[in-house]
């Protein structure tokens, strides 16, 4: 099988190093193709250094798409519906378009451009930690999971060929994947839009010394209690769909803790998330505080934060926690969502909710196709 990866990031250089020595051929669709050698290079946390096999580097749709079996999105969520729109002309029938994570609304947004002739799959959580070392060249891989769940729509005419992609994806991320019975379970994340916008509220209190800052090594008291706020909220979501998500575990389960003071000393001690840092910004009196315009920003807050905020709002769900760390972040990034504690604001438009691809009951959330 042939494999197009959509973007040029952390996650694209790692899955293109895995994935070389699996599919037949692996491509890249990246709005860049200067800095990119015809191998990659990634190293493991063991120290190991894997090479890829020889790739493809296009900034061309029709370079890359006509030729693929699958497509994998590694792109921020803001992106995904302009990319998809871009490609649609140049895909053919049978194809299967997927997500390295299901949680900026990928299913709907991806139905919404393609229509339904297309299958489609998505990963609940990104199958590696990862940073460049050297764009186009060396990623570093800190972090593998040993589990991966996933869920798809669309691919019983395609069983088959979903069950080989599987195989492979298997193989190049060396862990199991799990397949869900409902996309929700994928969609429905207690991971980056909680755990990325309650740090950041954290951080824009806290301002540094320093133009960059420890995400997690320094994680503190406030932000674990604000987190499990949220992830109560994603849990009351849940029970209130009435849809099994046998799976899903709440932010202690997960992370064996049993309390807010426990998880801030856990997620201090991960060994994988210490040295990742995020980029300040200096704003007088040598203080430096997060960059609005950091991803984190614009991907876990409008295509993250957002949606788990409006699928509460089609459930009747109250959302007290989610309120308070969207009021805070927009404030703090000048963007209007929240207003009187309805999603009325005008920025909302530019998100990924479900309310703006049509879906507005819970049956229709449900159903979806």
């Amino acid at each position: 099988m042939n494999l197009t990866i959509l973007g040029g990031g952390n996650l694209a250089h790692a899955v293109a190093v895995t994935a070389s020595h699996h599919f037949e051929n692996v491509s890249i669709l990246t709005s860049n193709r200067d800095p990119w050698g015809k191998r990659l290079t990634a190293i493991f946390p063991d120290g190991t250094e894997v090479v890829s096999r020889e790739i493809t580097v296009s900034e061309k749709a029709e370079e890359t798409i006509p030729f693929s079996d699958v497509i994998l999105s590694t792109l921020p969520g803001h992106i995904v519906p302009e990319k998809l729109r871009e490609i649609k002309g140049f895909m053919k029938q049978g194809q299967m378009v997927g997500s390295v994570t299901a949680s900026g609304g990928f299913f709907w947004i991806a139905g919404n451009v393609l229509g339904e002739n297309f299958p489609l799959f998505a990963f609940q959580r990104v199958p590696f930690i990862c940073r460049i070392i050297e764009k186009g060249k060396t990623v570093d891989i800190s972090g593998l999971k040993n589990e991966l769940f996933a869920a798809s729509t669309g691919v019983e005419k395609n069983k088959e060929r979903y069950d080989l992609a599987t195989t492979l994806f298997k193989k190049s991320f060396k862990t199991e994947i799990i397949h869900l019975s409902s996309y929700l379970e994928t969609t429905i994340s207690n991971s980056n839009p909680i755990l990325h916008t309650t740090r950041l509220c954290s951080m824009i209190k806290n301002p540094s010394d320093k133009d960059k800052a420890f995400f997690y090594r320094d994680w503190d008291d406030e932000t674990s209690k604000i987190l499990l706020k949220c992830d109560k909220e994603i849990s009351d979501i849940i029970i209130s769909l009435a849809i099994p998500f046998p799976l899903f575990k709440t932010l202690t389960e997960h992370y064996e803790v049993d309390n807010w003071s426990e998880l801030t000393v856990k997620m201090r001690s991960i060994e994988a998330f210490r040295n990742i840092t995020f980029p300040l910004k200096e704003k007088g009196s040598g203080l430096f505080f997060p960059d609005p315009s950091n991803r984190y920003f614009t991907e876990d807050v409008p295509y993250g934060l957002l949606i788990l905020r409006s699928i509460a709002d089609i459930c009747g769900v109250s959302t007290p926690g989610m309120d308070q760390v969207i009021s805070e972040l927009q404030d703090y990034s000048g963007k209007k969502y929240l207003e009187k504690n309805k999603l009325k604001g005008e920025d909302v438009k530019y998100s990924g909710i479900p309310q703006n691809y049509g879906i507005k009951t819970k049956q229709q959330l449900i159903d979806l196709f």
